[in-house]
């Protein structure tokens, strides 16, 4: 993992500076983790590596926890994923020195429009509990829309209409700048193809 870490970051220096690693270790399906298997503590362990990696390869590089998903931890009633990560780093005597082996933090934000304040805000709480203030970044996020031409959807779990989304973007973006996000990302911006059934795209 290191090595491949290091020879992305060795190629592509210049030309992708911001490093995200992996996504959505949060999310779960029903036979558990769907995009990662391991505990918080083997996320942070990875998340250490690339780290290390990455700046070895390119000091000016910035390196970014995996995008969290957080309903899947809240529904669930587990506490949040990052709380293991940190305790984990936390535990790490090279932490410190290594600014906790990661630049900022991505939060996933979809449906309500108030989600882009609340869990950029909630997840910083989470940070300032171990002293720390990192860059908070919105890597994903959107309404799904219900009367796209291209596959039409009911207007259950909170999918809106392409008016609707129009008007989304716009609240949500205000609510990440209120919530000081850094930066903000829709997912998606347009639709190579249907996603799951859903076409996301504005």
């Amino acid at each position: 993992w290191g090595n491949f870490m290091y020879r992305l970051a060795t190629e592509y220096k210049g030309t992708v500076d911001r490093w995200i690693i992996w996504n959505e270790p949060d999310v779960y399906d029903a036979q558990g983790h769907a995009f990662w298997e391991g505990t918080p503590a083997d996320y942070a362990r990875l998340l250490k590596v690339g780290y290390q990696a990455v700046k070895a390869a390119n000091p000016g590089a910035k390196v970014y926890m995996a995008g969290m998903a957080y309903w899947f931890d809240k529904e669930a009633g587990r506490p949040l994923y990052i709380q293991g990560v940190l305790e984990a780093l936390s535990r790490d005597p090279e932490s410190v020195a290594n600014g906790w082996f990661f630049d900022g933090i991505i939060v996933h934000s979809y449906g309500s429009p108030l989600n882009a304040y609340a869990l950029p805000t909630l997840f910083r709480q989470q940070l300032q509990k171990r002293g720390l203030n990192k860059p908070v970044w919105i890597g994903e996020a959107n309404v799904v829309p219900a009367d796209d031409p291209a596959g039409r959807l009911s207007r259950a779990d909170q999918r809106a209409s392409l008016q609707e989304q129009a008007a989304w973007v716009i609240q949500t973006t205000a609510l990440a700048r209120a919530a000081g996000v850094e930066r903000f990302e829709v997912y998606k911006m347009r639709d190579e193809g249907a996603d799951n059934g859903i076409h996301w795209g504005l």
